[in-house]
């Protein structure tokens, strides 16, 4: 799976970084809402990297319908997605 450099979710744009550090947290990604960013940590293997991405993606679309998640849903949620998506890509 490509990873974008943006992708609209809902009518909001947002922009994926790549980086390393993702925060202060030592954490595989995050979402800032506020600047409508997603960052992805640099450090990882290319799956773990497709997986954060696809978690925080979930946050963003569960964030813009109004429904609250847990981080265990959220990661279900992005595990299925990353079986699918390949799928459809083919």
């Amino acid at each position: 799976m490509k990873i974008p450099k943006k992708i609209r979710i809902i009518g909001k744009t947002y922009d994926i970084k790549i980086v390393d550090p993702v925060d202060i947290y030592q954490n595989d990604g995050n979402i800032q809402y506020n600047i409508s960013e997603i960052r992805v940590k640099k450090s990882q293997s290319r799956e773990c990297q497709e997986q954060t991405f696809l978690h925080e993606i979930t946050h963003a679309m569960m964030d813009t319908l109004g429904i609250d998640m847990g981080e265990r849903d959220i990661d279900c949620v992005a595990s299925v997605l990353q079986q699918i998506i390949p799928q459809i890509e083919d």
